[in-house]
């Protein structure tokens, strides 16, 4: 079995995403739910393909799938969602029988932390991603839908930073 498979069946993620979801059920701007996780991966899965990084699709989707659950932390105020996150994948991933080496390089990937950039230089440049941390930063930006967002007036992110079009094709 797929450690994705593992993971997406787990009760305790089902329930935590499913309380994730509902914290966030009245959030104007990006939500972080299944749909945002499912964008990150086929967006990382193309990346990993363009540039030849033979890294494995499950260690992708774990990585996609893990990345932003901290934020359950952080909504209770206990801690940045990004050292939470890793925090959590650790915990997970071990209920879930992940193996050590597999657990590092997922934790190697969800430990990219805040960092947005220029849309259009970051796309431009995006055959020189060569990590699992570069490409799952860069799928987690550009999973966004910013140019279809009706509250981007007022979010956080620079008109440099927003998603200008759906540069992957992905469904809402």
């Amino acid at each position: 079995m797929k450690y994705i498979e593992k993971l997406l069946s787990n009760d305790k993620y089902k329930n935590d995403l499913d309380t994730l979801c509902a914290l966030e059920a009245n959030r104007v701007f990006c939500k972080h739910d299944k749909t945002h996780f499912k964008n990150v991966s086929l967006i990382a899965r193309v990346l990993n393909q363009e540039n030849s990084l033979r890294i494995s699709e499950d260690v992708i989707d774990l990585c996609a799938y893990l990345h932003d659950m901290g934020r359950l932390a952080e909504y209770s105020g206990v801690e940045n969602h990004h050292k939470a996150s890793y925090n959590y994948a650790l915990d997970i991933m071990n209920e879930i029988e992940v193996p050590k080496d597999m657990q590092n390089q997922v934790l190697s990937g969800i430990s990219h932390g805040v960092k947005r950039f220029d849309v259009t230089e970051r796309y431009d440049n995006r055959h020189k991603l060569l990590t699992l941390n570069e490409i799952i930063s860069f799928a987690d930006h550009f999973s966004r839908n910013c140019y279809d967002c009706k509250e981007s007036e007022g979010c956080k992110w620079s008109a440099k930073e927003k998603i200008d079009r759906n540069y992957y094709g992905l469904e809402d």
